[in-house]
């Protein structure tokens, strides 16, 4: 029964957008926003499925902002795939295709797999 993801509790509870923030001001290397994406993306999933089912403004506010810093950090992302681009002769794409797929790449080489939209630890 390897490579299955049960998730047992929402993720990131007690803590805000903002509180990761901070803490990637502090963490840059690629490993640490990689861990920060696959939380985060973990988050604004819990929270889109949780939008789907409920009309409570909270719960959707929630989201808006889990959802916008998962947009910054697909940003960081494709600026580092951008610079691998320039600098080491790679050919990631960086638009034309889903956003789960610019960041794969990333993603893979900082050791997490495609685990059917989740970000798994290989």
């Amino acid at each position: 029964m390897e490579n299955y993801l049960v998730l047992d509790r929402e993720p990131f509870v007690g803590f805000f957008p903002n509180d990761l923030r901070n803490w990637l001001a502090e963490h840059t290397q690629e490993s640490e926003i990689a861990l920060s994406m696959m939380f985060v993306h973990e988050k604004t999933g819990v929270l889109g499925a949780e939008c789907d089912e409920t009309t409570d403004y909270w719960v959707h506010f929630a989201f808006e902002e889990w959802y916008e810093l998962e947009t910054e950090l697909v940003e960081r992302i494709k600026e580092i795939l951008a610079l691998d681009n320039k600098t080491k002769g790679t050919n990631y794409p960086l638009d034309g295709i889903g956003t789960h797929y610019i960041i794969k790449p990333f993603m893979e080489r900082n050791g997490y797999r495609d685990g059917s939209g989740w970000w798994i630890k290989a």
